[in-house]
């Protein structure tokens, strides 16, 4: 909940200040890193042992939910290692040299792992260590971050990819 207010606070701020024209923002998105979209890198999610599915993503392995019910030995592990190479220090780097002070950071709800209902629910774990790195750096560099819950319980369409 602290970091649903934390964002929306931020929000608010970088809109008045846009709105002021105190600043503007230059951003850009940084998805797949903490919601992974299989359709944003297609041969790494094959290689982490995702499946591509024309039409029924219900029935194979094209979501992290899905993901974490196929491997569940596996799933913390290779997603510790997408977590840590999908977005890097060196990316913060080039994102400053090229003018960015805004990046927007989807999120899904089980990033709180205490929100998941581990009964009937699967989804990696891990991502909240690796949200709060990927914070400090940017906050170190001087950008902003917009936290957006792009993937929350009751999602528009389960199963598919974009909502885990």
């Amino acid at each position: 909940m602290k970091f649903l207010l934390a964002g929306l606070v931020l929000s608010i701020t970088l809109v008045a200040r846009a709105w002021d024209g105190t600043s503007k923002i230059y951003g850009v998105n940084l998805g797949s890193w903490l919601v992974l979209e299989p359709w944003m890198l297609p041969q790494a999610w094959l290689k982490m042992g995702g499946q591509s599915c024309a039409a029924a993503c219900a029935t194979c392995i094209a979501t992290e939910s899905s993901f974490a019910k196929a491997y569940p030995d596996t799933v913390d592990a290779k997603f510790a290692e997408h977590w840590d190479t999908w977005f890097t220090k060196d990316d913060v780097e080039a994102l400053t040299a090229a003018g960015i002070n805004t990046v927007r950071v989807p999120l899904g709800y089980w990033i709180v792992e205490d929100l998941v209902d581990r009964s009937h629910e699967s989804y990696p774990r891990g991502g909240l260590g690796y949200l709060r790195r990927g914070l400090k750096w940017l906050k170190d560099a001087g950008i902003e971050a917009i936290l957006d819950h792009h993937a929350l319980p009751g999602v528009q369409t389960p199963g598919q990819m974009f909502t885990g």
